[in-house]
Formats: C-alpha cells, sequence, structure tokens
C-alpha cells in the first residue's frame, strides 16, 4: 500500500506475540555475521518447516540467493523476494497496531544497532517493500527502535530495556521525550521499564533475552540460583524493577542454561564492518527469546540439564500450547536467537 503521513490514533494498539497470523523470516546468508552459513541454512530451513506446522510462512530471501530455491517448495510456505542485509527480522521488519479488524504497521528507525554493522541500507528497504506485497499501510516511527526490544501484552503495556532505546548510539532525545513518543506510536499507556538487558548481549541488551510476557499478561523473566552466573545479579534487578513497577503483574522465572562461550574454531576471523566474534565471547543461552506461532511455543534447546527445566516450566505456564525445541548454539553464535530471527505479522484475509 503506502506510508502514512500521520499517526493514526483512536484506540489502535501494539499487538501481542499471541494475536499474530502468519511468521515472516529471513534467510541468514552473512559471512561476517555466520561462521558457517550453509550449516545456519540448514538449521533455518528445519526451523521455517516446523513453524509451518503452526502458522503460514513467507520466507523473504535475497535477489542474490533465490537461485537456491529454484524449484523448491515447502508446505505452507511462501518463498518471496526482499532485500535484506541480514536475518535479523525482529529487529528489521513491521511492528503492527491493531484496532478491532482494522491494523496498519510500523517502520521503526534503524542502524544496524548503534553502528554494529555496515552496510544495512537493504534493511531499510524491508517495510515499504513488504507493504506493497502484503498491501497494508504503514507509518515510520521516528524513534531508533529494535523490534527485539519491545514485548507487548496487547492491551497497552509494554516492556523495554532503557538502555537499547534511551541511548546516543540510538537516539538524541530524553527518556521522557521516547516515552511519549512510544505511548502516541504503539497506543501504549503503560511502559515497564528494566535498565539493562543481558550482559555482553551484543544489541545492548534487548528485551527478548530477558523478559516477554505471556498470553495471560504475565511476565517472564530469565533466573539463575548460580551466584557464579554472569547474570545473577542482573536478574534479581530486572525482577525488582518490574515489581516496582507493577507489583499486580505474576512472574514466571525460566531458570537460564549454564553459562557457555565461544571456541576458537566458532569466531570469525574477517571483521571488515562488523562486530569481531572472538574466542571466549560469553553467549547469550536464553530461553525467554522465545517464539510464538499458532499453538506452538517454541524455545531455544541448549543440550544441558536446564533445557528439561525450560520444557517443564513452559508447559506449566502455556498448557494449550505445543512446546517445541529448537537447537539453538548456532544461532546464538551469530548474535542472536529464535525470537531475533521470526517476526509475526498480521495478513489481510483476503491476501
Amino acid at each position: 500500500m503506502s506510508k502514512i503521513n500521520n499517526f493514526v490514533e483512536n484506540g489502535y494498539k501494539l499487538i501481542s506475540e499471541f494475536e499474530t497470523t502468519d511468521t515472516l523470516v529471513l534467510w541468514p546468508c552473512r559471512k561476517d555475521v555466520w561462521v558457517n552459513p550453509e550449516k545456519i541454512q540448514e538449521l533455518h530451513i528445519s526451523y521455517i518447516k516446523q513453524i509451518a506446522n503452526y502458522q503460514h510462512v513467507f520466507l523473504g530471501v535475497p535477489k542474490s540467493e533465490l537461485y537456491k530455491f529454484e524449484g523448491v517448495k515447502f508446505d505452507n510456505v511462501d518463498i518471496i523476494e526482499l532485500p535484506q542485509n541480514d536475518a535479523w527480522i525482529r529487529d528489521t521488519g513491521p511492528l503492527f497496531v491493531k484496532k478491532e479488524n482494522s491494523f496498519y504497521a510500523v517502520k521503526n528507525g534503524f542502524n544496524a544497532w548503534g553502528g554494529l554493522y555496515f552496510p544495512f541500507d537493504d534493511d531499510l528497504k524491508i517495510v515499504p517493500t513488504l507493504s506493497e506485497y502484503l498491501n497494508y499501510d504503514y507509518l515510520e516511527n521516528k524513534l531508533i527502535m529494535e523490534g527485539g526490544n519491545i514485548s507487548s501484552d496487547g492491551n497497552g503495556t509494554a516492556i523495554l530495556v532503557e538502555d537499547c532505546i534511551v541511548n546516543k548510539n540510538r537516539n538524541d532525545y530524553s527518556k521522557v521525550e521516547i516515552e511519549k513518543e512510544l505511548k502516541k506510536v504503539f497506543g501504549l499507556s503503560k511502559i515497564i521499564w528494566i535498565s539493562k538487558g543481558f550482559v555482553e548481549d551484543e544489541t545492548g541488551g534487548h528485551v527478548d533475552n530477558i523478559a516477554q510476557f505471556t498470553n495471560k499478561g504475565e511476565i517472564i523473566i530469565a533466573w539463575t540460583e548460580d551466584e557464579n552466573h554472569p547474570m545473577y545479579e542482573r536478574c534479581r534487578k530486572i525482577e525488582n524493577e518490574i515489581k516496582l513497577q507493577v507489583p499486580e503483574r505474576v512472574i514466571h522465572k525460566i531458570t537460564l542454561a549454564q553459562p557457555t562461550y565461544r571456541s576458537g574454531d566458532e569466531s570469525i576471523k574477517v571483521y571488515k564492518n562488523s562486530k569481531k566474534r572472538l574466542s571466549g565471547d560469553l553467549l547469550t543461552n536464553s530461553y525467554v527469546n522465545f517464539y510464538v506461532a499458532g499453538k506452538a511455543i517454541f524455545v531455544p534447546q541448549f543440550l544441558c540439564e536446564e533445557d528439561e527445566l525450560a520444557a517443564s516450566k513452559f508447559k506449566e505456564i502455556f498448557p494449550d500450547y505445543d512446546i517445541v525445541f529448537i537447537p539453538a548454539r548456532d544461532y546464538i553464535l551469530g548474535g542472536g536467537c529464535l525470537h531475533c530471527l521470526t517476526l509475526g505479522i498480521l495478513v489481510k484475509e483476503d491476501q
């Protein structure tokens, strides 16, 4: 469709993870991000096929990679040409606001996580290109903000990490100004602020590694009882910050996987215009980086004893959903995980 020049207010609210109609994913192929692009592509196809068991999927592929899909068809998956610099659609794609059966999209400002990678010019084309393909209107948010740094309950409340948006590497505005703009753009009445996210998270600490809403408006947070875990103190600070702002909300704690680190053969030697990936880097192993599609919760799997604890807790929180584990280490090595690489979207019924 087209770009909206004025904000549409009057009851439109940012949707929750549980209100989407379809899933949008991109194709990982950037060699200065992925240690082994062919291996990650094989994993990604497996992940996409599993999502497609529960929800229709659009797989956006850059023109240079389309040859890999000639004559290829997957059940319940549409392969479309879409410009992109990398696969992090959660941060570069549209966020949707909805009122009853009407919706439009929001195109956030984006500068590659405060200048972490270059180039990112094709990432800026994703929302306009997709709007033409899927026939939806969009407006532009003047703030630089990644979708991985906002979790919505669908009823006007959202959680954000302050350090990822009230930061000179993103926005030259005060917290008060940013909060006012976020409320206007996304129809929010309440913002729950967390000061900092996962330690050493290359995004700066996106909320989707530490806190997400459930379908009941409750909050899941990352947690550890291990005093030697790098997140031990941070987890307690996050819990306290949430309790102070919304004491009425139920909080569920998901035990973090054991801390793991990048090995020597998992580092990338060519840096050019991207973040260095070095042996010994702490990996952001968090089950909170889960993705919802239809009646399934896709949860990162780290092949450790905490996987079973996470499975039990997710089944307790989401008794009516299938809990599907996806091997996550290779994704984590690229700087994100399941939620970061997928985006729930709204598609018109006649599309």
